[in-house]
């Protein structure tokens, strides 16, 4: 799925055919990143952050730069849940988004896509109605990520490795994007050394 909000050199916002977005652009991240213990990119302002720690712990921080105790960091721009509760937004205006959010006990990961911008098929969500969702959901705490043309929610399938999209993103394919978060499942016979968690800057959804 899609991860936080970027900038991309020589694009203006525009979605479907006007979409200007390719693979392989110059982008850059809003908030702070962090990809397998590698710090690429640090924030002027903290921002709420979904962090994988070192051993593996999960939770959703306010950052302006990775810590030394982070595996993993990807960040959104505002909250929606904090301890439970619906975080007030302003926004009253619907649109196609993308969040993550954990349970209380911090076991649990959340994900939630929201298509919209389809008149008669999906409209969207405004940030108090997804919030809304999330708590509906289980979650504890949850951030916003990027939206609109950028959600997307594809899964590779096991046997063949094809990826398949499971919503209908606005640009009506998959949108390159500045990272993303990716989650792998193994058997709990398997083993695994380090979070499996991945932000990419290659440009690829």
């Amino acid at each position: 799925m899609n991860g936080d909000f970027f900038k991309a050199r020589n694009v203006s916002d525009g979605e479907g055919a006007k979409s200007g977005y390719h693979a392989g652009q110059w982008s850059l991240v809003s908030g702070p990143a962090m990809t397998d213990g590698r710090v690429w990119a640090v924030s002027p302002q903290p921002r709420p952050c979904l962090v994988i720690h070192t051993n593996q712990t999960v939770a959703i921080e306010t950052l302006a730069a990775p810590g030394a105790d982070n595996w993993e960091v990807l960040a959104g721009n505002d909250w929606l849940v904090r301890n439970g509760r619906v975080v007030a937004s302003a926004g009253k205006a619907r649109h196609p988004r993308t969040a993550v959010g954990i349970n209380a006990a911090g076991d649990k990961l959340i994900i939630l896509l929201v298509d919209g911008r389809k008149p008669g098929v999906a409209v969207g969500m405004t940030h108090q109605e997804l919030a809304s969702e999330l708590v509906r959901q289980g979650c504890w705490q949850a951030l916003n990520l990027d939206g609109g043309g950028s959600s997307v929610l594809a899964v590779r399938d096991a046997g063949t490795g094809k990826m398949t999209m499971l919503n209908v993103p606005t640009d009506g394919r998959e949108r390159p994007v500045a990272n993303v978060l990716g989650i792998s499942y193994k058997p709990k016979n398997g083993s695994c050394s380090q979070p499996k968690k991945s932000s990419t800057t290659d440009g690829h959804g």
